[in-house]
């Protein structure tokens, strides 16, 4: 029997990246209204271990978020259109909505740099005696899990089948 590892599971590494993502968003200076909406996206997707969660209507997010419609759809088109931090995909029965996790290119201000934000989680890890990052754990470096954020990450105007999610 062949056991899941971050290797030869890309759920798994979507999984293993959550709690990374969760830190960048707290990292740029998102309004609260952005902070819920992405914050939701990233716990239907990465933390269900699929890169993208179709949404039907837009009711579905006001209902879990207790958002306005208008709320809703203006933070959406902010997130995707003008900051580039949500990727929403037309599909058949509704939308497809993602985080981009190329943050480099976010179109939002950092309040600290990714060099700032490691040291003092390494510092406060330290502070606590909780274990640095070992290979298998949550992975700050941003590099091993990079491969399987590209290759779940679905590009524009591609419907991705439910294997490759």
């Amino acid at each position: 029997m062949t056991t899941c590892t971050e290797t030869n599971c890309p759920r798994l590494g979507l999984r293993a990246s959550a709690p990374m993502m969760r830190y960048e968003l707290g990292r740029f200076n998102l309004t609260d209204r952005e902070r819920t909406l992405a914050g939701l996206i990233l716990s239907l997707s990465w933390d269900e271990g699929i890169a993208a969660v179709r949404i039907t209507v837009l009711d579905e997010f006001e209902k879990l978020t207790g958002l306005a419609a208008n709320h809703v759809s203006e933070t959406l088109h902010d997130l995707s259109a003008l900051m580039r931090v949500v990727i929403i995909q037309e599909v058949d029965g509704g939308k497809l909505y993602s985080l981009n996790h190329h943050t480099e290119n976010w179109q939002a201000k950092p309040r600290v740099s990714r060099v700032t934000m490691l040291d003092t989680i390494n510092r406060v890890r330290e502070y606590n005696g909780i274990q640095r990052e070992t290979e298998g754990q949550l992975n700050f470096k941003f590099s091993a899990v990079t491969h399987f954020l590209r290759a779940a990450t679905p590009e524009k105007g591609v419907i991705p089948n439910k294997e490759a999610i």
